[in-house]
């Protein structure tokens, strides 16, 4: 009550509305304490594929609580079994991981409940990993874009799609996934985030041998129901589909739009097939499911090098079009790419092998050589960044000192870190320098941004840098120029912000100017009761 009292009688002699305002905003300026202005609010559109991008991609499984669902895989995670959780942090952590293997697309394994945690649980543990996207989204990640992998043979559910009740039946399942998505990823970019080829909208069908009259289903029958069930709030849908066959030669849909062989051949590390001239490869680090099947299958990883030689195989065959790694987190089959604890394997008697998961003690072995691969194999520049938002103010009084924020995006496969000397930066070319005492760099923070984990900011990843700024003596208008640099490298890289700030003599003006746009407005009250309420 003592702050509006002493509003009241610094108010008492303002003539005008405009000068009573300043006064307001001035006043409550030096009563709150400021925090990180740094949006919540960080979506950004994602960018589709066209026909000759050249995607590498990744399967993901929902089946995980501490406790539940697929514990008896060969290969434990590097933080333990227990750790996965299923819930969304977790699920965050799993796809920094698969931002860090440079992974474009994630195929979100679409099935019935199996009997492996009870209960109707897999739409809820599915949310889960849609909400982690979004939230990661939220905070401008660029995450891997999101495909229906529909699986019906895993549960046995079947459909006679000659009936309109069974066509009924197959489109509900992949659209009681994207009910999920949406519901999860309310924002105006989400549809950009489902991968889309040619402006298509993907889809993934693990084999047909539930289905019943499988050539009865059409093209039409799919696209009308996805239209009429989701078209009207999501005209992505209004168009064509881009389906994938996941199956062998002879078992899929003859519309399908490109094919693979997922988790089909257990004995290969690398299979091909060509499709339509678009030529894919399953790679595979290793296979191992002699836990819960005898005698089951055993395909050794030897520490890594038949992995590599797969990749190989890749980077030496300029016509591959897509790289599918199999998989992201099968546990039980052992066949997952996840960073693990490279100790010895968890081995269920009678299973009679034993195996290396690195030759070089690394959890991350087969994340870092799909990183390696993938970085020759994609359409992306090794540097590039995107500035995501900034206040770098517009205008400052003479003399002021200023703490600004820079969100800067990495859109290149290169990994960032102070280690290799990568900053943003003002150009030292600018006729005056903004930084308190000549600064021109400012570094990453290796800390916040996990680069001990990681090794460093990978694609995809947003880091805020803390500005401290000063405006010169003298009074005029500067150009400025803004931007990331690898010092002793490759220099300046990515997206360029030049900011024309003015520097005036009035300081009471830009004590009210808190967003520094050169106007003391109700967007500058809206900054003050934000941080009031705080």
């Amino acid at each position: 009550m003592k702050k509006f009292v002493w509003i009241s009688k610094e108010l008492g002699g303002c003539m005008k509305k405009a000068e009573c305002f300043l006064i307001v905003v001035t006043i409550l300026s030096g009563l709150v304490v400021a925090s990180s202005p740094v949006p919540d609010y960080l979506y950004t559109q994602g960018v589709p594929f066209d026909m000759d991008s050249h995607i590498t991609s990744t399967t993901v499984f929902q089946w995980f609580v501490s406790d539940g669902g697929q514990v008896s895989g060969p290969w434990a995670p590097m933080e333990g079994r227990a750790a996965w959780t299923g819930e969304p942090d977790w699920w965050q952590s799993q796809i920094k991981q698969m931002m860090l293997a440079d992974i474009d697309v994630i195929y979100v394994h679409v099935a019935r409940p199996l009997p492996l945690i009870g209960g109707d649980w897999y739409s809820p543990l599915r949310r889960k990993l849609l909400t982690a996207l979004s939230q990661m989204r939220e905070a401008g990640y660029d995450v891997p874009k999101v495909v229906p992998y529909l699986d019906l043979a895993c549960t046995g559910t079947s459909f006679n799609v000659a009936t309109s009740e069974g066509k009924d039946g197959f489109v509900g399942e992949y659209t009681a996934f994207y009910n999920d998505y949406f519901a999860t990823n309310p924002d105006q970019y989400a549809d950009s985030y489902l991968a889309q080829i040619d402006g298509r909208v993907v889809l993934m069908l693990y084999e047909l041998s539930t289905l019943v009259n499988p050539g009865s289903l059409s093209r039409y029958d799919v696209e009308s129901r996805l239209a009429a069930n989701l078209g009207a709030n999501h005209p992505v849908f209004n168009d064509e589909v881009y389906l994938i066959g996941n199956s062998p030669a002879g078992t899929y849909l003859s519309w399908s739009d490109e094919r693979v062989w997922n988790f089909g051949i257990a004995s290969l590390y690398y299979y091909a097939t060509n499709h339509n001239n678009i030529l894919s490869v399953v790679l595979k680090g290793g296979y191992w499911d002699q836990n819960i099947n005898t005698p089951g299958n055993f395909l050794p990883r030897d520490g890594g090098v038949h992995f590599r030689n797969a990749w190989n195989s890749v980077l030496a065959n300029s016509d591959i079009d897509r790289v599918y790694v199999e998989g992201w987190n099968e546990y039980d089959e052992g066949s997952g790419i996840y960073a693990a604890n490279t100790g010895d394997p968890y081995i269920v008697s009678p299973n009679p092998n034993t195996d290396t998961w690195s030759s070089t003690n690394d959890p991350f072995e087969y994340i870092h050589t799909t990183a390696s691969g993938a970085r020759q194999f994609n359409d992306y520049p090794d540097l590039d960044s995107k500035i995501l938002w900034n206040n770098i103010p517009s205008c400052m009084a003479a003399g002021q000192q200023y703490t600004a924020y820079v969100v800067v995006r990495n859109q290149g496969d290169l990994l960032w870190n102070e280690a290799n000397q990568f900053r943003f930066s003002q150009k030292e070319a600018d006729s005056t320098l903004f930084g308190v005492g000549g600064q021109t760099r400012w570094t990453i923070d290796d800390v916040s941004n996990e680069v001990p984990l990681y090794g460093g900011v990978f694609r995809g990843r947003p880091v805020t840098f803390e500005l401290h700024l000063q405006a010169p003596a003298t009074v005029g208008t500067y150009s400025t120029h803004w931007g990331m640099v690898q010092d002793g490298g490759a220099g300046r890289f990515g997206e360029e912000l030049t900011k024309t700030i003015k520097v005036f003599t009035d300081p009471s003006f830009f004590q009210a100017d808190l967003n520094g746009d050169c106007s003391v407005d109700m967007l500058d009250l809206k900054i003050l009761v934000e941080n009031w309420l705080k």
